[in-house]
């Protein structure tokens, strides 16, 4: 399963439904469906929003969504490089300790994009 569909699959036990998801993210009911079938990226404005009932960094879900649109396959190499750190860290969510963890992974996220659009 990808970082994306993950998060979206946790959301949507939160909040209790997809369809639910779909509400509280402004999109239309199946959006989440498609974008979980690799059809349709989220909206910026859903990500920003599903980043935040996460508690995830803001920009997070940006590269996962991104892999989804993007038709350039090295702009594509890239974003799936930040969508593998990025779940990484995601993973080490639940404890306290882990979260200074991802803090320091979504720095590296960020170094890995500057260093990787530079080329």
């Amino acid at each position: 399963m990808n970082f994306l569909n993950e998060v979206i699959n946790q959301a949507s036990k939160k909040i209790g439904s997809q369809k639910e998801l779909d509400k509280y993210l402004g999109l239309a009911e199946g959006h989440l469906t498609e974008t979980k079938a690799g059809r349709r990226g989220l909206p910026d404005f859903a990500q920003m929003r599903l980043e935040e009932y996460m508690g995830l960094d803001n920009g997070s879900l940006r590269a996962a969504s991104a892999i989804i649109t993007e038709k350039d396959t090295k702009i594509k190499k890239i974003w799936e490089k930040l969508v593998k750190a990025e779940a990484a860290a995601y993973k080490f969510m639940g404890d306290q300790p882990a979260k200074e963890s991802v803090k320091q992974t979504a720095k590296k996220v960020k170094e890995i994009f500057k260093t990787s659009t530079k080329k």
